[in-house]
């Protein structure tokens, strides 16, 4: 891996690139949505009750810092709460990232999250992309620059392991360069650890994104943390805008944090319905199932995958078009329940032919 610049550039954002589910596309409750990727068992109901009893606390400001929540992150993850930043959510903690490395080169998988490239490019900075597949990884780290990886990839699921991660964090060093890796979808992922968060302590260069709304299922609440060496964790808070937390959300953080089991469940569940759903689907006529290691799956259809999200709308249910992606002929799937699965399975049936 060496030292250089990256691919060509990556597409702006753009409207086509919205995502946020069915309230996002204005969409009722009816709408059975398999489009976000949220734990498919929802929020514990520790956190639920916390919901209510802190509802008082929104008469007044929340800890403009977020410190008890920073506190129990770095706890959860087991490393000093100096190396811990909250956010609205990964995404804000994407914009502060880019604001910190304003100015310099970008470089971000394709396919992937769109909002790394739109935020690097609203910071001034000049943005190139590598090839998600088949490695997940840059070939070269632009000097003085800043790479994204997500782990597992987004959409298709692949998870790299915490060799290769490390391997590139070392050469971002060597760089003097920044290595972000998104591991938003990484607790969602069944069947083995290869998360890099803990060896933050030894890669002082290397920037860890976490999400309780997608882990924890707490999407409307916005809440997530980053894991850094404490001089960037120190001007990433400088940067981030006062009382971005809100009062709920560090409180239902905090609660949810100390319910680590209510992963190891929801894993049970995604180990067992996304071999489901893959398994079903291999044997349906105009869609083909890509394997994944995370909680959604990709599959590519014979029809375009607008059409495709049409038709299932039609019957009220809801998945990723992948075509933001730069894939018109792919959906991606979240794991939910198994009843709703069902559901799911039966509106493909009748959705994918050409």
């Amino acid at each position: 891996m060496s030292a250089t610049a990256g691919g060509p550039a990556a597409a702006p954002h753009s409207p086509a690139m919205s995502h946020g589910g069915a309230r996002t596309m204005g969409l009722g409750h009816t709408v059975l949505d398999f489009s976000t990727s949220i734990n498919p068992l929802g929020m514990h109901p520790a956190v639920r009750r916390r919901i209510l009893e802190s509802a008082d606390d929104a008469v007044d400001y929340p800890d403009a810092r977020s410190r008890t929540l920073e506190e129990a992150a770095a706890a959860y993850v087991g490393v000093p709460a100096g190396m811990v930043v909250a956010g609205n959510g990964a995404t804000e903690l994407i914009h502060n990232i880019c604001r910190h490395v304003a100015g310099r080169t970008v470089v971000v998988p394709s396919p992937g999250f769109g909002e790394y490239a739109a935020a690097a490019a609203l910071c001034g900075s000049a943005v190139s992309s590598y090839p998600a597949y088949p490695n997940g990884l840059p070939r070269s780290i632009p000097p003085n620059g800043c790479v994204f990886v997500c782990n597992p990839s987004n959409p298709a699921g692949i998870l790299l392991g915490r060799r290769h991660i490390l391997e590139a964090a070392s050469a971002a060093a060597d760089a003097d360069s920044i290595l972000v890796v998104d591991e938003c979808f990484t607790e969602m992922t069944p069947g083995r650890d290869e998360s890099v968060a803990p060896h933050t302590r030894r890669h002082g260069n290397m920037v860890v994104l976490r999400s309780l709304t997608k882990s924890f299922g707490l999407a409307g609440l916005r809440v997530g943390y980053c894991i850094a060496d404490p001089a960037i964790s120190a001007e990433l808070r400088r940067i981030r805008m006062p009382w971005s937390v809100n009062a709920l959300a560090q409180a239902t953080g905090i609660e949810a944090l100390a319910h680590p089991e209510h992963l190891e469940a929801a894993r049970h569940m995604i180990r067992r319905e996304v071999g489901r759903l893959h398994d079903t689907m291999e044997g349906m006529p105009g869609i083909s199932p890509r394997r994944t290691d995370a909680n959604y799956l990709v599959a590519r259809t014979e029809a375009p995958a607008p059409d495709v999200v049409g038709r299932l709308l039609g019957l009220n249910v809801l998945v990723r078009d992948c075509s933001s992606f730069g894939m018109g002929h792919h959906i991606r799937i979240s794991a939910r329940t198994p009843d709703k699965n069902k559901i799911l399975l039966e509106a493909l049936g009748r959705s994918c032919r050409a």
